[in-house]
């Protein structure tokens, strides 16, 4: 696969997860862990654990931070399912 190809697929994804964290807001439902399933299978790479990674902290970054201590459990959380 060229690798436009699979920048353009990582930003799919990203985006995916951005719009059911922020926009398609169901209460304790987002997309995020399926999107890094579907990542970690798809790119066998480093790369798959940015991809869940990104999702979280640019969707906190409009949510907003919170504390440091938690926030490094919950992304850990997040990279667990790649």
């Amino acid at each position: 696969m060229e690798k436009f190809q699979k920048i353009a697929i990582v930003l799919i994804l990203i985006a995916v997860g951005l719009v059911s964290r922020l926009w398609l807001h169901v209460p304790n439902f987002a997309a995020v862990a399926a999107v890094g399933l579907f990542a970690g299978y798809f790119f066998r790479s480093h790369v798959a654990f940015l991809v869940p990674l990104a999702i979280v902290v640019i969707s906190d970054f409009f949510l907003g931070f919170y504390d440091l201590g938690v926030a490094t459990f919950v992304y850990i959380g997040w990279l667990l399912p790649v």
